[in-house]
Formats: C-alpha cells, structure tokens, sequence
C-alpha cells in the first residue's frame, strides 16, 4: 500500500478553487449571525490549511516523510481549530 500522490494533489487543488479568492467582510457580516472576527478567522484558517497542504505534498514529493506528517497534523489541527471557532 503506497501513497496516492496524485489523489492527494488533486484534494488540495479541488480545495483551493473552492476558497474565495476575495473576501466581502460587509457583505459576510450582514447575512451572518457570527461575529465578524469569527469569519475573518475562518477565512485566514482556510488559506492556511491550503498552505499546509501544499507543504506536505512538497515534502511527500521530495519523500521526506517526518516533515509531511509534522505538516499533516498542523492541516488536522487547523481543521479542528475551525470545528471550535464555528
């Protein structure tokens, strides 16, 4: 059983396109019940977890599997992290 490299690459690429490039903090605000900083930091985690990912598909390709996990469990913890905020 081996790593899908590929598999994994395309969640990450399918993730980013669904980030919005251009946040309408106004506009999120007046349509939402939680507090602008709630959504605000919701949005600064999403762009993050993208980064991470990004980062652990570079250090699969590269097969260094310690910093992949390292950065795995930071995407995981960022995940949670957005369970709580919301």
């Amino acid at each position: 059983m081996g790593i899908n490299l590929e598999a994994i690459e395309k969640a990450v690429e399918v993730s980013r396109e669904h980030l919005e490039k251009q946040w309408d903090a106004a506009g999120t605000g007046s349509l939402s019940n939680v507090p602008l900083l709630a959504l605000n930091l919701r949005e600064s985690l999403n762009w993050r977890m993208i980064e991470l990912a990004d980062g652990v598909v570079l250090c699969l390709k590269k097969k260094n599997f310690l910093s992949a996990a390292v950065l795995s469990r930071s995407v995981v913890e960022c995940v949670a992290l957005q369970h709580q905020l919301l």
